[in-house]
């Protein structure tokens, strides 16, 4: 499945979400999305094979624009440049799925009346 990356889909709708961008600029989005993402994601790779974990920083500097990734059972952060990256699977569930900031005071809000 590919997705139009022209809007971002909504919360809900990323995991499972398969992403071939076609250019710098929707693959500059889509590297965002899955920062934003608290879930892993599988990157398809042009020189290596599927790389499995959590994006958990990325660095915008043009053609040398890069992530860091954590996997489960990696030896620590891979530094994965985005020239490198040719497809973008939302793989694990995103675990804030459903938490939004509102639902999270309401919450506190509950449980301060308790």
């Amino acid at each position: 499945m590919s997705h139009d990356t022209t809007e971002r889909p909504s919360e809900n709708s990323l995991q499972g979400m398969v992403v071939r961008p076609v250019s710098q600029e929707e693959l500059l989005r889509v590297m965002e999305w899955a920062f934003d993402y608290r879930g892993d994601v599988t990157l398809e790779l042009k020189t290596q094979p599927l790389l499995c974990g959590y994006v958990c920083n990325r660095v915008r500097a043009g053609l040398d624009s890069y992530l860091e990734m954590l996997q489960p059972d990696g030896p620590g952060l891979l530094k994965i440049f985005y020239r490198d990256i040719q497809g973008v699977r939302f793989t694990g569930q995103d675990t804030a799925s459903g938490q939004s900031w509102e639902a999270w005071v309401q919450k506190k809000q509950q449980d301060r009346k308790s």
